[in-house]
């Protein structure tokens, strides 16, 4: 498995789970839905979540992922708790 090495200012992960419940609600209507519910949509975001989460938890535990954050402290790597910290609070902006 490829080694995920990300350097970045800062993580948008509102903008993340958005593009993913996007790409799940147009899936969805993919599949003949001809319009989405606020229920559909809500469960879009939910799924959303999941799906990075599991890849955020996954990627620890395999070793695979690495996040390197810049602020005014300087850069350093961010462990599993603050990302899933960070994916936490956006995720209850959405």
């Amino acid at each position: 498995m490829e080694q995920r090495v990300c350097y970045v200012q800062e993580l948008h992960y509102g903008y993340e789970i958005s593009k993913k419940a996007a790409e799940l609600n147009k899936d969805a209507a993919n599949a003949g839905k001809k319009a989405l519910s606020t229920t559909d949509r809500a469960n879009g975001y939910v799924a959303a979540y999941a799906e990075l989460y599991d890849e955020i938890v996954q990627g620890y535990e395999s070793g695979t992922r690495e996040i390197y954050v810049t602020d005014e402290n300087g850069t350093h790597k961010l462990t599993k708790d603050e990302e899933l910290s960070n994916l936490d609070a956006a995720y209850k902006k959405t």
